[in-house]
């Protein structure tokens, strides 16, 4: 199967890495911005090695593709790995199940 070429984050992402970004910078503005570039390197080095994230469940290949998940401490980000694209759902605390599930579950629903 060929390898995607482009990294589609959407805009769900967006609005998390705002939300996250903005926390942190309420107390550290500096760690907030070294942290948002982590989450960016971490997702944009998926276009090199879209599999190395775990499948978040088996039951995920149910649907168009494997539901995969990142970790980049404290947060997780679930992506799929089309034919020609990786795409980015959601960036969510790991704390945070109840939310990572229906995350999960929206993405397994479309």
């Amino acid at each position: 199967m060929p390898q995607p070429k482009i990294v589609s984050i959407l805009v769900s992402v967006r609005q998390d890495l705002i939300e996250i970004t903005s926390y942190i910078a309420s107390d550290k503005p500096d760690a907030a911005r070294l942290f948002h570039d982590r989450l960016v390197e971490g997702i944009n080095s998926l276009i090199d090695f879209p599999s190395k994230g775990p499948l978040v469940s088996d039951l995920t290949r149910l649907v168009k593709f494997d539901i995969r998940k990142l970790m980049i401490k404290p947060y997780v980000v679930l992506y799929g790995i089309g034919t020609e694209e990786i795409i980015v759902y959601r960036v969510i605390h790991e704390r945070r199940e109840k939310a990572m599930n229906e995350a999960i579950l929206e993405i397994m629903a479309e």
